[in-house]
């Protein structure tokens, strides 16, 4: 499969996500197949973010949406957090980790210190990635582990694509 239809697939596939804060979808090989698995609230009365508030870690004003503030990541606080399932959770979870094509995975956004930390446990090598998160954390663990990213072009793809990245 090429990287462009990789990524298109993806992006695709992120918008089945029930989380409204971040749209991510997971993907790896199995032989020739590719699978995928979304970010997911384990909370059915919860699925949407009307419930969820979030603090600047700045300037402590508080806000009902996960955008920045202060270009500073907001933070739940709620103890609704913890209800989600992460794409690359999903996706360690329902698969024998030994069966991964070459321990390399596809995700729409770059894991956060978590999925991160889930990722080189599990022993993936390469992380291929359409957009950035704003949490270098996570970016710093993996380099120090020599985990190979690298940041997928987008610049091919289709244009009913492009309006989701």
């Amino acid at each position: 499969m090429e990287l462009t239809l990789i990524i298109e697939t993806l992006l695709a596939r992120s918008k089945e996500s029930k989380c409204c804060s971040r749209k991510v979808c997971a993907g790896i090989f199995i032989g020739n197949t590719f699978f995928t698995y979304t970010n997911k609230n384990l909370d059915p009365k919860k699925d949407s973010c009307e419930y969820r508030i979030y603090k600047c870690l700045v300037c402590g004003s508080e806000r009902k949406h996960f955008h920045n503030c202060c270009d500073k990541p907001m933070l739940p606080i709620d103890k609704t957090f913890n209800s989600v399932i992460h794409a690359e959770e999903d996706l360690i979870a329902n698969n024998d980790i030994s069966r991964i094509q070459d321990k390399t995975i596809y995700i729409t956004d770059f894991p956060c210190i978590r999925c991160s930390r889930l990722l080189i446990s599990f022993g993936i090598k390469k992380i291929y990635y359409i957009r950035n998160f704003n949490d270098n954390e996570g970016k710093k663990l993996l380099e120090d582990n020599g985990i190979i990213l690298i940041k997928l072009d987008t610049s091919n793809i289709r244009d009913e694509f492009k309006k989701l990245i």
